[in-house]
């Protein structure tokens, strides 16, 4: 079939890239996805051997050659976690979530607003094109954004920071308001009545959600917080992802499923 005779090609490309990799070679493989899959139209989505932007180094990276944010494959995956698998771990200073079934990763226990974060080098590439997924979960009453902290460095949101480069420039934010129902100062901004305004350097690249109309201390665990697909066109060196909250542990969001992806 077409789909065994693909994953045959894919085989023996690998095999041929791990024999250049062993003649140190390194110079003839691609930087990037979207360089292999220009080499190799009929490539399938999966692990390759990638040369770093200067030759030097190798690295396996996963390879989409499917659609993804509109646009056609190639996409070089950051990241990927995928917590309702038991053998991942949270990344280093995250906190493992565990209820109903569900595993997450969020902040540690704090008395105040705290960031926890983790960083994906792009390995040298420059990006135009960043697509990513997040599947978020509510605990208790968390506050949306806070306008007040005018710092992408502080903790101003109950919620998903995606950032690029250092100083940190904003790539995306995903919140967790604290009802449906509600139009407090801690609820999203898009619902109905809501007063809530955002800092100047969210811009429209957010998206904010509750996972309940109500206010209970325990975690929604049927009650996803999904940002769906995201598109941000951007030129990037490094991406990271900051899990925050501007309040202690009874009001946060934990994420379950972060995934990013860029293309060149």
């Amino acid at each position: 079939t077409s789909t065994s005779t693909a994953g045959v090609a894919d085989g023996i490309l690998l095999i041929a890239q791990e024999l250049l990799v062993l003649h140190n070679d390194s110079a003839a493989l691609p930087t990037t996805c979207e360089q292999l899959k220009s080499q190799y139209p009929r490539s399938p989505s999966g692990y390759y051997i990638l040369a770093s932007a200067n030759g030097s180094t190798t690295y396996i990276a996963y390879c989409n050659m499917g659609l993804l944010c509109g646009s056609g494959g190639g996409w070089t995956r950051l990241a990927y976690l995928d917590m309702s698998d038991d053998t991942q771990n949270c990344p280093s200073g995250f906190r493992l979530y565990q209820s109903g079934g569900v595993r997450a990763c969020g902040r540690p226990v704090t008395n105040s607003g705290t960031c926890a974060s983790v960083q994906f080098p792009s390995n040298g590439i420059s990006y135009s094109q960043i697509c990513g997924r997040v599947t978020g979960y509510q605990y208790g009453s968390p506050d949306a954004v806070r306008p007040d902290n005018t710092n992408i460095d502080s903790p101003y949101v109950d919620g998903v920071s995606i950032t690029r480069g250092s100083p940190r420039q904003h790539v995306w934010t995903l919140m967790a308001g604290s009802s449906e129902a509600s139009s407090a100062s801690n609820s999203c901004p898009c619902n109905t009545g809501s007063s809530v305004s955002l800092q100047s350097f969210i811009g429209n690249n957010y998206f904010c959600e509750s996972g309940t109309s109500i206010s209970i201390g325990h975690l929604f665990s049927t009650h996803l917080i999904h940002s769906g697909m995201v598109k941000v066109v951007v030129l990037m060196k490094h991406l990271a992802a900051l899990l925050q909250g501007y309040h202690g542990f009874t009001e946060t969001m934990v994420v379950a499923l972060p995934l990013l992806t860029i293309l060149s």
